[in-house]
């Protein structure tokens, strides 16, 4: 579960973005998304919840809308800190722990190939939200503030 505040910091902080890369190479790690939108609890799920799951089970799609609906009030501003994630430019408190962290993400010691692996660990991150707020952007939503993450999507 990875729990963000309102300003999503976490995607600022090249340790964080170090594990959640960790966990997306994990198949049967999956990871869900929490965060407070006023003093609302706010959930992006790899898959439906048990209680999603039965109304599945009972009535075909019934599970899935009611994910959607769950889903919709998750906050624009988060989801578009998480597609907007560029490992280089995130923090450290030393500059050399940021080094290792990030030849770490590239799994590279040489400098040359770098750059691409930074690229595609960024294009993994991003895909994170991407994918938990597809329907969402799909649906055409009326709310002016998804429209960049919709054209992010698309």
């Amino acid at each position: 579960l990875l729990v963000l505040d309102p300003q999503a910091t976490t995607f600022k902080r090249a340790w964080s973005l170090y594990e959640i890369s960790l966990c997306l190479d994990q198949p049967n790690a999956p990871l869900d998304i929490a965060t407070f939108h006023g003093s609302n609890p706010e959930l992006l799920t790899h898959g439906l919840t048990e209680e999603e799951e039965k109304l599945e089970l009972h009535t075909p799609g019934r599970g899935v809308r009611a994910k959607a609906a769950r889903e919709s009030s998750f906050p624009i501003e988060v989801a578009e800190a998480g597609l907007s994630i560029e490992i280089e430019k995130a923090e450290a408190w030393k500059e050399e722990d940021k080094a290792l962290i990030l030849n770490s993400i590239a799994g590279l010691s040489q400098q040359t190939e770098v750059q691409a692996q930074y690229a595609e660990a960024d294009a993994r991150l991003r895909a994170l939200f991407a994918a938990a707020l597809w329907s969402r952007a799909t649906m055409g939503e009326k709310d002016s503030r998804s429209t960049a993450a919709r054209r992010r999507l698309a």
